[in-house]
């Protein structure tokens, strides 16, 4: 579940490469999952190199099928 809180974080968050490392570094030092500051880093490498609208895409089909109580609403509001 953290995993896809960071990638929702990271989504319309605009960084490099260069400068999602110091974030990655920061979550790990601050008592985050190693690994959840890794995906942090990989996901803004990945958002990079693709559109903005076939990422968002498949972001937004991953949160469709994670069962979510009907309480919640998860949407992405990306503006390209």
């Amino acid at each position: 579940l953290s995993y896809v809180i960071v990638i929702i974080i990271a989504v319309p968050l605009y960084v490099c490469a260069t400068a999602s490392l110091p974030i990655a570094a920061g979550l790990m030092l601050s008592g985050v999952l190693y690994f959840v500051g890794f995906v942090m880093f990989a996901f803004n490498i990945y958002k990079t190199m693709t559109s903005s609208k076939k990422l968002t895409e498949e972001i937004e089909e991953i949160i469709k099928e994670i069962k979510v109580p009907k309480d919640y609403e998860i949407s992405l509001n990306m503006r390209i």
